[in-house]
């Protein structure tokens, strides 16, 4: 915090800046959470403020930059997608996450020798799975961007 100190404030009032934020459903007075975060709970681990955290930018420049300029030619957003912004998020056809698929299926794909590797491919296996689980939820990610778009105007 000191990074971001005022330096034109008195010495008494250094170190006594906070944010509270009441987080909850609209209408619903009991759902509203208080969060503090000052000198001492700069950190906060409730798996809310994690989440919103971790999404918070969705396509920030650093993210679009490195889709696109440092590791391919081509744009590629299905790294970021998978292994940054969808890992939370539960595959509806394993009840996994995505992230705990994916590294699965990485594993798994690696020696074409084991009876992993020729289960992940039958059909009903767990490409299959994560394909379709992944294609859902982009498809719920897609609608829900054209109701801000509308939203938005």
């Amino acid at each position: 915090m000191v990074d971001f100190e005022n330096v034109f404030i008195p010495t008494f009032q250094k170190n006594t800046g906070f944010i509270k934020l009441t987080i909850g459903d609209k209408g619903n007075n009991h759902s509203n959470q208080p969060y503090l975060l000052d000198r001492t709970n700069s950190r906060q681990t409730e798996p809310f403020i994690s989440k919103a955290n971790k999404i918070k930018g969705f396509l920030d420049y650093k993210s679009l930059l490195k889709t696109h300029y440092l590791e391919t030619e081509k744009v590629n957003v299905f790294k970021l997608l998978v292994e940054d912004l969808l890992t939370d998020f539960i595959n509806s056809r394993t009840t996994n996450t995505i992230e705990t698929d994916w590294k699965k299926l990485k594993t798994d794909i690696r020696d074409r020798r084991t009876t992993e590797y020729t289960a992940l491919k039958t059909p009903g296996g767990l490409l299959q799975q994560f394909n379709e689980g992944l294609t859902e939820l982009l498809q719920e990610v897609e609608t829900k961007a054209n109701e801000f778009i509308a939203y938005f105007n």
